[in-house]
């Protein structure tokens, strides 16, 4: 098969399968695999805020001027997002066991009809609504680049919770909050690129930032209706 590139034959196949296979796995003993390090990672993402707030003045030392000047227009927003998580811990979402990271090239297309997830070891017992809508932001934005859509963004990030509710007995728990959802995963990898550059000055992910901030914009325009 090849990596799941967002064209029209697979968008559908891939969220119907994605759906039935989180509605499969709730099968699994609720005891095994639990993550609890991700029941501390709103503590950490509050701490790594805070720090790089203090250090506004700094940014272009760790990020370059280019990459912190892109961060300054985006920190608003990063600021509102965190704030909304924060209110909403992910304590109180629905927890179960879920395959935590299927982005694109995790999944593996055959001739459009047979669908494989690759790597095992991200299922575990976590947040499902932010494991299927940061999912959802990947394929959704693949399909919509694809298929040059970008004035159907909102209708392709309906069609894709529409099939997740339709084979997944608890995505309508969660299916209004999918914007903020989608972006938990952002944040997380946006505070781990900060982290990074914070506490052991390393920027080799600093190439990756422009692209978690682009998310922001992207979900917006797929899942903030």
């Amino acid at each position: 098969g090849e990596h799941y590139n967002g064209n029209n034959a697979s968008f559908q196949k891939v969220t119907k399968i994605i759906a039935k296979t989180s509605q499969l796995l709730l099968k699994y003993p609720m005891r095994h695999k639990v993550n609890k390090k991700i029941f501390k990672k709103f503590d950490d993402t509050k701490k790594i805020i805070k720090i790089m707030s203090q250090k506004s003045k700094n940014w272009k030392k760790y990020f370059g001027k280019k990459n912190s000047n892109i961060l300054k227009l985006y920190w608003p927003k990063i600021l509102e997002i965190h704030n909304h998580l924060e209110k909403n811990k992910v304590k109180k979402k629905i927890l179960a066991p879920i395959h935590t990271d299927m982005h694109p090239h995790n999944l593996l297309v055959n001739r459009n009809k047979d669908v494989l997830i690759l790597d095992p070891d991200s299922i575990m017992v976590a947040p499902v609504g932010e494991a299927l809508a940061y999912a959802g932001l990947k394929l959704c934005r693949q399909h919509i680049v694809k298929n040059k859509l970008q004035k159907s963004a909102e209708k392709i990030g309906n069609k894709y919770i529409d099939i997740i509710n339709k084979y997944y007995s608890e995505g309508k728990k969660f299916s209004q909050d999918y914007y903020y959802l989608s972006l938990s995963y952002v944040l997380e990898r946006l505070v781990n690129i900060f982290r990074l550059n914070i506490f052991k000055r390393n920027k080799k992910w600093n190439n990756f930032l422009l692209m978690q901030l682009k998310h922001i914009d992207e979900a917006e325009k797929i899942f903030k209706n």
